[in-house]
């Protein structure tokens, strides 16, 4: 009854694009998003990991791990009411809260004075305030594999689960 004829046969006619545009649209898509900023507000509980581009500023508490879509550019900031369980894989990353779990940076770790980590940190560059502290290992990467979280590392020398804290 509502068969088609051969000269009316569908076909679909979606435009595609060759691999040079797609890539573009790719890239201005990214930079688009890594000005963004997302806001975990207090009182807010999310529950599963987070995938994000652009900044990321936590007051609220997550259960889950945090990674980004942006490896060079991705920045997360924990303020000193947010509560994180879970890794946090990242470029940058400014603790002011609390953390149980790893932090792999590729970049930078800026733990402010109220900064709390139950877990070994991974890092190319810190910077640890007064106050701050950490229960874990603390991992130097080294230059080659410092884009590469999981990479080649050079640990510090302190003992798992010694608390650090900053003079």
């Amino acid at each position: 009854m509502f068969a088609m004829s051969k000269k009316e046969t569908s076909t679909d006619e979606t435009p595609t694009m060759d691999s040079s545009k797609k890539e573009k649209s790719t890239k201005a898509v990214n930079n688009a998003h890594s000005n963004t900023t997302t806001l975990i507000s207090a009182g807010t509980e999310i529950i599963g990991d987070i995938k994000f581009c652009g900044h990321l500023e936590i007051e609220g508490k997550i259960t889950g791990n945090i990674m980004t879509a942006d490896i060079e550019n991705a920045v997360v900031r924990i303020m000193e009411k947010g509560e994180i369980q879970g890794d946090i894989t990242v470029p940058s990353i400014t603790v002011n809260g609390s953390i149980q779990g790893n932090i792999v940076s590729s970049d930078q770790v800026q733990l402010a004075q109220n900064a709390r980590v139950e877990g070994d940190i991974q890092y190319k560059l810190i910077e640890m305030a007064k106050g701050a502290r950490i229960y874990g290992r603390l991992l130097h990467q080294s230059h080659r594999s410092a884009k590469a979280p999981g990479g080649n590392v050079e640990p510090v020398d302190l003992s798992p689960h010694r608390q650090v804290k900053a003079q």
